[in-house]
């Protein structure tokens, strides 16, 4: 019998053995950390009773007695800590350290038992039964250690069959209830040692190599360790990322740093059926779903927390872009309508007045009267136009400021000249007050500025009722070497604004609901272009209101310093139709007829000379039958069929012959961009007009190329 128990002990630390170096092949987990602990304390305990069973005498039994409790308490507490583990038990971490501070206690009165006799009052060696072995003679200690056992171990064998009446699948029911099945292996054979069945032979070592045994060979079957070796060859490309790693039974077992600093561990599954973004500082991540083995109902799976951050902002932009799509689409609709009342308007007015002036074509008076009328919406249709196009260009982002030298006092000054008319039919006062500019020759854009001016001015003067006053003050602040701000402040007494009106102020085609808004005549785009006007020129506007009280706008702006060397003082104004230019001789190009007219009768008023081309190519062939100094000044249009007037300059000016290098060209035309004066200057010419032609504008620039030459 000795020799059978022997082997069975033999047998058994093989077993063991075996089993640790299976478990310590698998990939870390807690439960492999636990099995291990296990596993090695079994092996030291099964090994003492090995010594004990070969001991001769009473001091090398003892050894393998003590030797025995090095495993012994730490048996029980690493099983229990198992199956805890596995069966996904939360307990609080001060347990671990409680049971490892009793372990120690336990070892330490086990292996001094000799001086206080606590946890055996004596023992003896006596050569009796299968084999020697020693009596022992228990202390009060010893009962209250074996308790604590067999407390663990009850614990561990509710734990099991609790968590398997809560288990989601057949398969981990039946683990866990062979778990708590296992768990009566080592008290079984501590009822065989208790009872001294077998003469002092430690059946309880066998209980627990068996039931760890068992353990491994489930673990093994249901790939509880191999799981997380298949999820790194499976997923080992989203590694940068969140990696969550779960057995077939839902627990986890792995999870990398990365998903520890994310951590959403507890409710993975939940963001992984809903889709949801994870934001998680400037980075925000999404959980998908990766299944290691099996289908997604018994195998065991993965969620890797991808980093979707580019994803996101890309969709973002999507949304947005969609969302200003939409907007767009519904303002595009808005402005077909209003530009279809707003460009009606004024031109009814000058097709009924036209049918007006004919019928009545005897009486001078009424054509005068319906003359003026139909300028005035003449040059209301213009502003709309010229309002549309700066607004669709601010927008499209493709505006530029073009800057030139100019006296800010003299600029707000003119403000005076230009409504000087309106001022005095409305019988406004209109006060200016430039006292605090220290610094007024600047660069900057000087016709936007001028026309920001101009619109709150004329707002002012059309708002504000019979006899009010208006006012403009000009403060230059910060003054800098190359640069100061300048506060320009325009008020008037008018019928003002409501606080819910002036939140749409700045947005296009907005007008107060109001009799006395609808009876003036405006586009409803001039306080847009106004804002957009301002903030280009890295400025804001400011504009406090109240209804029947008035109006303050405050527009502060930085403009650069010019040099004081390009002052020029302005020229005395010269009335071209008093002088005779009879010896002077201009080139019209110009393919539309109703057009080369009005050019006809502006330049008759001048005695100038005239004769036309109708497009480029007839006019280079007119310049090459012509002598050099016959045309003095060229208008040039823009667009016309067979070759376009930047074509025609740039082609004159590339002949070899100094006449035409030199002649001056002035572009009239419809382009009235920014580029398109930068394109006309770039192909040759000298100046720039925009249609349709002022006579004023017409005649400055004449007096510049022709005048001027005269005298």
């Amino acid at each position: 019998m000795y020799h059978i128990l022997l082997l069975v002990q033999n047998i058994s630390t093989l077993l063991i053995i075996i089993s640790i170096f299976y478990t310590m092949r698998q990939t870390p987990s807690q439960v492999q950390k636990d099995m291990i602990l296990l596993q090695m304390a079994i092996l030291i305990t099964n090994m003492s009773c090995t010594l004990e069973m070969k001991a001769t005498d009473i001091g090398g039994a003892i050894v393998a007695t003590k030797m025995g409790y090095l495993g012994r308490p730490i048996t029980t507490f690493a099983m229990f800590f198992l199956i805890v583990d596995f069966a996904r038990i939360k307990i609080k971490p001060q347990l671990r350290t409680i049971c490892a501070s009793v372990q120690v206690i336990y070892i330490l009165i086990v292996f001094t038992f000799e001086k206080h006799g606590l946890y055996y009052k004596s023992v003896s060696f006596v050569d009796e039964g299968i084999f020697p072995h020693l009596v022992k003679v228990r202390g009060p200690l010893y009962p209250v250690f074996t308790g604590i056992n067999i407390l663990f171990c009850v614990g561990m064998i509710v734990a099991c069959f609790v968590m398997a009446r809560k288990a989601k699948s057949e398969e981990e029911r039946n683990i866990l209830s062979l778990f708590g099945c296992m768990v009566f292996f080592p008290i079984i054979g501590s009822v065989f040692y208790f009872a001294n069945i077998l003469n002092g032979y430690n059946v309880i070592s066998l209980g627990y190599v068996l039931a760890t045994f068992i353990f491994v060979i489930l673990f093994k079957k249901y790939d509880v360790f191999g799981t997380v070796n298949v999820a790194w060859e499976n997923v080992f490309k989203f590694i940068g990322a969140g990696l969550l790693v779960y057995d077939r039974f839902g627990r986890l077992i792995y999870q990398n740093e990365k998903a520890k600093e994310i951590d959403i561990a507890d409710r993975a599954n939940e963001l992984y059926k809903s889709r949801e973004y994870i934001y998680r500082g400037d980075n925000v991540y999404r959980v998908e779903k990766l299944l290691i083995g099996g289908d997604d109902s018994d195998g065991a799976f993965a969620y890797y927390i991808d980093n979707e951050t580019d994803n996101y902002n890309y969709e973002e932009k999507l949304r947005e872009e969609k969302k200003r799509a939409d907007e767009a689409s519904v303002a595009k609709t808005q402005f077909l309508a209003n530009m279809s009342h707003d460009i009606r308007t004024p031109m009814n007015a000058i097709l009924g007045l036209t049918s007006i002036a004919t019928i009545n074509i005897n009486n001078m008076d009424k054509v005068k009267e319906c003359l003026e009328k139909i300028k005035t919406s003449g040059n209301h249709l213009i502003d709309l136009i010229n309002e549309v196009l700066d607004i669709n260009k601010i927008e499209s982002g493709k505006f530029e400021l073009v800057e030139d030298d100019f006296d800010i006092v003299k600029l707000v000054n003119q403000i005076e000249v230009m409504t000087k008319t309106l001022v005095e039919e409305r019988e406004h006062t209109l006060s200016i007050d430039t006292e605090g500019v220290k610094t007024t020759w600047l660069r900057g854009d000087k016709s936007r500025l001028s026309q920001t001016l101009m619109n709150l001015v004329s707002n002012s003067i059309k708002y504000t009722n019979n006899g009010g006053l208006i006012t403009i003050k000009i403060n230059e602040t910060n003054t800098g070497e190359d640069s100061s701000v300048y506060k320009i402040v325009v008020r008037d007494n008018g019928i003002g604004m409501s606080e819910e009106y002036m939140k749409t102020l700045f947005d296009p085609f907005t007008r107060a609901k109001d009799e006395k808004v609808y009876k003036t005549q405006g586009t409803g785009l001039g306080m847009t272009i106004t804002k957009q006007f301002v903030e280009l020129m890295n400025g804001t506007i400011d504009v406090k209101s109240s209804l029947g009280i008035g109006t303050t706008f405050t527009i502060t702006v930085p403009i650069k310093h010019a040099d004081e060397s390009t002052r020029k003082d302005e020229d005395e104004a010269i009335d071209l139709t008093e002088v005779d230019l009879s010896d002077k001789r201009v080139l019209v190009v110009e393919d539309n007829e109703t057009n080369a007219e009005v050019m006809k009768e502006f330049l008759k008023m001048t005695g100038v000379a005239t004769e036309f081309a109708r497009d480029g190519v007839e006019a280079i062939e007119l310049i090459n039958s012509v002598e050099d100094g016959y045309f003095d000044l060229i208008f040039m249009d823009g667009e016309m069929p067979r070759m376009n007037g930047y074509e025609t300059a740039a082609k004159l000016r590339l002949m070899d012959r100094k006449y035409a290098n030199t002649v001056p060209i002035i572009a009239v035309t419809g382009n009235a961009f920014s580029e398109d004066v930068k394109r006309a200057f770039e192909s040759g010419m000298n100046a720039h007009i925009i249609k349709p032609v002022e006579y004023n504008k017409l005649y400055e620039v004449m007096k510049t190329y022709l005048f001027d030459n005269k005298q």
